[in-house]
């Protein structure tokens, strides 16, 4: 067959071969993107379709009116097994799902399966229906190694993890394939156990150049502590909450604990633009040896004050070790700047210790853009001087 349209979608290049049995029908469909076999009952009631393999980038509109859900109506059950999921070319996963149509509304149900290394949760059971009101889905992804996610999906492996899980919680208007996040409303939550952060390569870009910050690589290599983390920074825990209303990602807070150090980033991003606008809070491990504050503020004149003024409230300032950045920039070009450092005694912010440097004359390079800076360790004899 050159070419056929059905719900929606063009089967150009498809053969089709149907069959009736004493039992009922039998056919076979194989498409460049598709292989599978279906079987019906005499009245074509319910339907079983079995496919061998299914590539989703041969899935598309066919470029004229929008999909409509009445047209759902008039369908038989039909329970679906997907033995292979492709994206590409590249093995996502597999999938078993019912297809329950009612009044102008097209339920998923018994939802099963894995996509990316993600297994899809059975509690709560996963929701997917689609209706004149657009597309609803409530579904619970368990994860292993998040490294394995990101490579099935063909991104950068920036991070590692035993176990977690994300709960999504989204609608759109359309049918399911129409989805866009621009349009959609509704939010994720997650929770990641015992990872670490791996440094992201220069190419890295778009949405996970934005995730990277939160990798803190670079961030690290500021404060040269590098040495601590060479093998990528560990967490114990990771977990937060994206919210999508209106054209604009809000991250109310992503909190990341690990031993000796923990950051939070909270912030919001607007589709459209793809600009940033956030705050991430660093704690890093500095009790007594304060080289990365000096880092930090980038100077030889604060680092030494900051020694000066460790020596003499020795005690208050071991507890310094907080600081803050604002993200700014785009997806693509995500910016992190030093906006100012705390003291985290009793739980809180205090009152402001070492302020953020000064924007740079012209020329002049600025924390948001120079390599990292190594602060030269105090002679014994400054170190002496500064005890009296």
């Amino acid at each position: 067959m050159d070419s056929l349209l059905f719900a929606g979608q063009d089967w150009r290049d498809t053969l089709i071969d149907v069959q009736q049995t004493s039992a009922g029908w039998r056919g076979t469909l194989e498409a460049p993107w598709l292989r599978a076999a279906v079987s019906a009952d005499t009245g074509l009631s319910s339907l079983v379709l079995n496919v061998d393999w299914l590539d989703v980038a041969g899935l598309g509109g066919n470029g004229g009116d929008p999909p409509d859900p009445g047209a759902t109506s008039d369908w038989p059950d039909i329970d679906v097994a997907i033995a292979e999921l492709l994206r590409g070319g590249r093995p996502l996963g597999q999938l078993s799902f019912a297809l329950r149509p009612g009044e102008r509304r097209l339920q998923v149900q018994q939802l099963q399966g894995q996509l990316a290394d993600l297994q899809i949760a059975a509690d709560p059971a996963p929701e997917l229906s689609w209706s004149d009101q657009g597309t609803r889905l409530r579904m619970g992804l368990v994860a292993g190694d998040l490294a394995a996610t990101l490579t099935a999906l063909g991104y950068e492996a920036i991070v590692e993890t035993e176990q977690g899980r994300f709960d999504v919680d989204m609608q759109w208007s359309g049918a399911p394939q129409q989805f866009s996040l621009a349009d959609a409303s509704g939010g994720l939550t997650l929770a990641l156990e015992n990872g670490r952060f791996l440094s992201a390569s220069a190419g890295t870009s778009g949405a996970l150049r934005v995730v990277s910050i939160l990798d803190l690589a670079d961030i690290v290599q500021r404060l040269s502590l590098t040495q601590w983390f060479e093998s990528g920074i560990p967490f114990d825990r990771m977990s937060g909450e994206l919210r999508v209303q209106d054209g604009v990602i809000r991250v109310p807070q992503i909190a990341v604990t690990g031993a000796g150090s923990s950051f939070r980033f909270s912030g919001r991003s607007n589709i459209a633009s793809r600009e940033l606008d956030g705050e991430l809070v660093a704690t890093l491990p500095v009790a007594n040896n304060l080289p990365w504050v000096a880092a930090l503020t980038a100077g030889l004149p604060v680092a030494a004050g900051v020694f000066v003024v460790s020596k003499l409230f020795e005690k208050q300032v071991s507890q310094l070790s907080s600081a803050v950045y604002r993200i700014s920039g785009t997806w693509q070009e995500p910016a992190v700047r030093l906006d100012r450092i705390f003291d985290t005694r009793d739980g809180g912010e205090q009152e402001l210790v070492v302020p953020a440097p000064e924007p740079a004359a012209d020329g002049e390079s600025t924390q948001e853009t120079s390599p990292s800076t190594s602060a030269a360790a105090p002679s014994p004899a400054a170190d002496e001087s500064s005890r009296r």
